[in-house]
């Protein structure tokens, strides 16, 4: 809301329609980006717990990987992005803002944690994958929709009371928007967690 209201200014209201088109595709294009960062920023404060410890990322570990952040933020959201563009499955992902704020926690977690695993994996002299295939993946896709539209459902159960109304139009967008991302990151957790049991497992062998 705050870029929107940061670009509307800039752009300027009642403008001439090539300003207004401008605003609207910096707003987009900007939000999808934003999105992306902050997307990057919640899965690094939630290492620890997508690895299976208690606590968060302190924020100065943050900061100091403020850059690595911001471009797998950046490299998250131009593949989901064109994921998202793609035939049938695109369309898919396209409606589904837990899947899509899945996708991009999977591709940024895989971006930090590749080489770590990878080291994990030589020590321990583990030869098979503690990954998904790629059904079991798919699978996760399918958990982040169902659970998107079962959390959107209820939400949309919960604001009957003010449908037609101005405050019944921002509960679902906002809300919907909000238990999209939430359905995401659940679904993330599920994903790191097979992965750390996987490893697990792979080690009591």
């Amino acid at each position: 809301m705050i870029f929107f209201f940061i670009v509307s200014k800039i752009t300027g209201e009642n403008e001439h329609p090539g300003r207004e088109m401008a605003g609207c595709l910096a707003f987009t294009i900007g939000g999808i980006v934003l999105g992306g960062i902050l997307m990057s920023l919640t899965v690094v404060f939630l290492f620890p717990i997508l690895l299976g410890q208690q606590s968060i990322t302190p924020i100065s570990e943050v900061l100091n990987s403020l850059w690595p952040i911001i471009k797998a933020g950046l490299i998250a959201t131009g593949i989901v992005t064109i994921i998202t563009i793609m035939p049938l499955v695109g369309s898919l992902i396209a409606y589904s803002p837990g899947a899509q704020t899945f996708l991009m926690g999977f591709i940024i977690f895989t971006l930090f944690t590749r080489d770590m695993f990878n080291i994990m994996l030589s020590e321990s002299n583990i030869q098979s994958s503690i990954y998904p295939t790629i059904w079991e993946f798919i699978g996760f896709i399918i958990i982040a929709t169902a659970l998107t539209w079962l959390l959107i459902g209820i939400l949309s159960v919960i604001s009957l009371p003010f449908s037609n109304t101005e405050l019944g139009y921002i509960i679902t967008m906002i809300g919907g928007q909000v238990l999209g991302v939430l359905a995401g990151i659940i679904t993330l957790c599920m994903y790191t967690n097979f992965i750390m049991l996987s490893f697990l497992d792979n080690i009591s062998y």
